[in-house]
């Protein structure tokens, strides 16, 4: 407990000093071109403060879709609420991971019998997150297994089967 405590301290400070770089600069400020996957600062459209973002698509060239790597959330933004991401902010980990269940990297799971039986095994329980790889540059892979019990339930294969 006192490890994460240290790192979401952390990370407030981290985010503190990064707003304040990020305001004290002109919304002008040039920016590289950004290409998908790069890191960069961005200004969140809800309380207007800067996090740090992922570019995960573009419409156009003054548009992109960022991801916040920190909360799991994505928005369409602006050129102009876009910042370059200093190595500084760079140097914690992401604390969000955005992740697919293994067996459903391209299958909704959001609707019907699949999302049931899905949140009856998870629901309230602490699972065990195994990462078996990646799909795309926001996605990971992950085997969930329910440890809980003497025989070890992991939860892919109880979806699947009939």
């Amino acid at each position: 407990m006192e490890s994460y405590c240290k790192n979401a301290v952390m990370m407030e400070q981290l985010l503190e000093r990064m707003n304040q770089f990020c305001n004290s600069r002109p919304l002008s400020s040039p920016v590289s071109p950004l290409v998908l996957g790069q890191l960069c600062c961005a200004k969140f459209s809800e309380d207007g403060c800067w996090y740090r973002a992922r570019v995960v698509d573009f419409r156009g060239k003054a548009e992109m879709k960022v991801g916040f790597v920190d909360f799991g959330n994505a928005e369409w933004t602006s050129l102009e609420h876009i910042q370059e991401m200093r190595e500084d902010f760079a140097c914690l980990p992401k604390a969000a991971v955005h992740c697919c269940l293994i067996g459903y990297e391209s299958k909704a799971m959001c609707d019907g019998e699949v999302a049931r039986a899905f949140k009856s095994l998870v629901e309230n329980k602490k699972l065990v997150a195994i990462k078996k790889g990646d799909v795309g540059i926001f996605q990971t892979v992950v085997e969930l297994v329910d440890t809980s019990s003497e025989q070890d339930i992991y939860i892919h294969k109880v979806i699947s089967s009939p």
